[in-house]
């Protein structure tokens, strides 16, 4: 893993903002939910997960950094992050190599989206992670260890836990943006 810093990750959740804007600019309602075929997701589908998944990771690390900040967990970088967890994040980072199915609890459950609640509701948890982030300065990044709310046999890093979250969106969004690319892409 990168020996990323506070403001590394405050850029990188900033550019996927960016990035995000930039896809769903000028989008109407039937090109945000196109499929290109019936088993692959829309622009839709993609920031719907990444919403769902939002709403998983804010409270998990939200309350990681209260437990390391009350613990008295500080250190300044470079950190030390497990190997085996640097791969599984490393996985995440597009373009895709590796396709995984999402937990069941983290699946898309429609296949028509609100464009402007979903871009709203995105982009509110990319607040919410720069937040986190700029709340866990001074924090061991490496040492404040997380099980995941998939399973507890996964532990990673607070490190590594926001660049698996950054490197996620970043993998839907090349998925998001591949879909607005396509020959069949319908015009506005």
């Amino acid at each position: 893993m990168p020996d990323y810093t506070i403001d590394d990750y405050r850029r990188q959740y900033d550019e996927v903002r960016e990035d995000a804007a930039k896809l769903l600019e000028g989008l109407g309602p039937e090109q945000f939910n196109w499929r290109p075929q019936p088993h692959r997701w829309s622009i839709g589908d993609c920031i719907n997960h990444l919403n769902i998944v939002g709403r998983f990771y804010i409270p998990l690390l939200e309350k990681a950094i209260a437990e390391g900040r009350a613990a008295g967990c500080t250190a300044s970088s470079p950190f030390q992050h497990g190997w085996l967890g640097n791969l599984f994040v490393g996985t995440m980072e597009p373009p895709v190599r590796m396709r995984f199915r999402s937990p069941k609890m983290m699946r898309v459950l429609t296949a028509h989206h609100d464009l402007e609640a979903e871009e709203r509701e995105f982009m509110r948890q990319q607040d919410e992670f720069c937040r986190l982030v700029g709340e866990a300065e001074g924090l061991d990044l490496g040492r404040i260890r997380i099980p995941s709310v998939v399973t507890r046999l996964l532990r990673l890093s607070l490190g590594q836990w926001f660049w698996f979250v950054v490197a996620h969106e970043r993998r839907h969004l090349w998925q998001a943006w591949n879909v607005r690319n396509s020959d069949a892409f319908p015009a506005a």
